[in-house]
């Protein structure tokens, strides 16, 4: 009788897990150079936030697009509050940042979604309920604690 299923190699790893595809990251050299100092900074704390083999050769480059979305998102940011700030403001140039800004809001949540990083991404409807039951019946909101 023939087995069915996904082949692996001979030490039973499937082939998605191999050492061939999965990226090493023993520490932060290992950012891609094309990422500047911020861009990498959100890379080397994506890394640090998950599991070893997490992320695969074939999620680098969402990674990298992430980390560019991510430090683009924080200056359009900086940008708004800037323009805001001014005594005479340009109603459509903030209108434009905001479009920017929701543009990589929807790229990161895309991305996040992509490489399961989101909670969306990572569990079911049934299974957010259970979570959402199983939880404290309050939690103190950050803005709640003192001090």
């Amino acid at each position: 009788m023939k087995k069915t299923g996904r082949k692996s190699d001979s030490l039973g790893i499937p082939p998605a897990l191999t050492a061939d595809n999965v990226i090493a990251f023993p520490g932060p050299e290992r950012a891609p150079a094309e990422l500047t100092l911020e861009q990498a900074e959100t890379w080397r704390e994506m890394i640090a936030s998950k599991p070893a083999g997490w992320f695969g050769k074939d999620s680098e480059a969402l990674l990298v697009n992430y980390c560019i979305a991510v430090a683009r998102r924080r200056s359009i940011s900086v940008a708004i509050e800037y323009q805001l700030a001014l005594k005479r403001q340009n109603p459509k140039r903030i209108a434009q940042l905001y479009e920017m800004e929701r543009r990589q809001s929807a790229t990161i949540s895309s991305l996040s979604t992509k490489m399961r990083l989101s909670q969306q991404s990572r569990y079911t409807p049934q299974a957010a309920e259970t979570a959402n039951k199983a939880a404290p019946a309050h939690i103190a909101k950050p803005w709640e604690k003192g001090g």
